[in-house]
């Protein structure tokens, strides 16, 4: 059986894509709904106008008496009523048809712009966290309700890694045309992100820049206290290793700053080797060949269907931008390869990862 290097890391990028791809749906429902109930109660071809001016009068219910009472109701016979119950289960037979053909209208709007796939993921999203809800009653709230769990099932993201290796290899018996070579190539790996930043907000600033006064950016006393707390596990720590009389506290010694996410940081990262690239780092169009070649292979992207003169055409855009790093002298050429393409007309084209 063959092994395939970056087989988990593409389950990683088809999962956001997929993630991607409902939330998208998700916002296009929303403003289909929107769209809807704003022309629901005018039908087409009919208009407004203002009849306050006009004068016009409607017939009121008759008033009555406290001693005549209201007109008394005569009692009707049970043949006279119609027996519902003979129709309650044709009704609820053309139930599940209406709800399909109702659930094809929706598809049908959706697929102008989204691939059948997406659709699909999108409505067993719909009938997995509502499954007593009907299509036609579908309304904004529900959707809010829908994008809130959504975003909260988003998988987490990944980083790729990349180290040059170099090797000199000599020649046995030199000559003109057999001489040592010096070989450089790039290794990359992929880490899965252990901790998401879901809980943070990421749509708005904090505050404008502006409005910030200068005694902001010094450390308060609270600040001056959790540097305090924070110095104290390492001052601990190395004077638990360099002073003997001390080493007998080294079983209890604490090694890292605790944190919210330490036990989570404390379980083994998932990797994912990708092999070696036979490219040189140094030379800067090889350095742009590594980028092209993340961005093509790794990148999270979303194909949708956008309107042209012919008909439509697929267009991918970054789903998630997905951070690239490495030593200094790797980060530096990677954002010199990535100024070399910044009159890219979109971002995928500018290869505008996070270096």
């Amino acid at each position: 059986m063959k092994w395939v290097l970056d087989r988990r890391l593409k389950g990683w990028k088809e999962d956001l894509e997929t993630h991607a791809n409902c939330a998208s749906l998700l916002l296009e429902t929303q403003r289909f709904l929107s769209e809807r109930n704003e022309h629901e109660f005018i039908p087409p071809g009919v208009s407004t106008i203002d009849i306050s001016g006009l004068d016009l009068s409607f017939p009121t219910l008759p008033q009555y008496s406290a001693q005549e009472g209201p007109p008394k109701v005569t009692k009707c016979s049970s043949t006279h009523l119609v027996n519902d119950e003979q129709h309650l289960p044709v009704a609820m037979e053309c139930m599940p048809v209406v709800q399909n053909e109702i659930k094809d209208k929706r598809k049908k709007h959706l697929g102008q712009k989204f691939q059948e796939a997406s659709i699909e993921n999108i409505f067993e999203l719909i009938d997995k966290e509502l499954p007593q809800s009907k299509y036609d009653s579908l309304d904004t709230s529900v959707i809010n309700r829908l994008v809130h769990t959504h975003e909260s099932l988003k998988p987490p993201s990944y980083q790729i890694i990349g180290d040059n290796i170099d090797l000199h290899v000599k020649a046995k018996h030199m000559s003109s045309e057999r001489q040592n070579k010096s070989i450089h190539w790039f290794a990359l790996n992929a880490i899965q992100d252990g901790v998401n930043g879901l809980d943070l907000p990421d749509d708005n600033p904090i505050k404008d820049v502006l409005e910030m006064e200068n005694i902001e950016f010094l450390p308060s006393i609270t600040d001056n206290d959790d540097l305090l707390h924070d110095l104290i596990p390492l001052c601990a720590r190395i004077a638990i290793e360099k002073l003997p009389a001390l080493n007998c506290f080294k079983d209890v010694k604490i090694c890292h700053i605790p944190h919210r996410y330490s036990q989570v940081m404390k379980q083994k990262s998932a990797q994912e080797p990708l092999g070696i690239l036979f490219k040189n780092e140094n030379l800067n169009d090889e350095m742009i060949d590594i980028l092209q070649a993340i961005h093509d292979n790794y990148i999270p992207v979303t194909v949708t269907q956008e309107p042209t003169e012919d008909g439509y055409t697929l267009a991918s855009e970054v789903t998630e931008q997905v951070f690239f790093g490495g030593d200094q002298l790797t980060d530096e050429r990677a954002r010199n390869s990535i100024d070399a393409r910044g009159d890219g007309d979109s971002l995928l084209e500018r290869s505008n990862s996070k270096s």
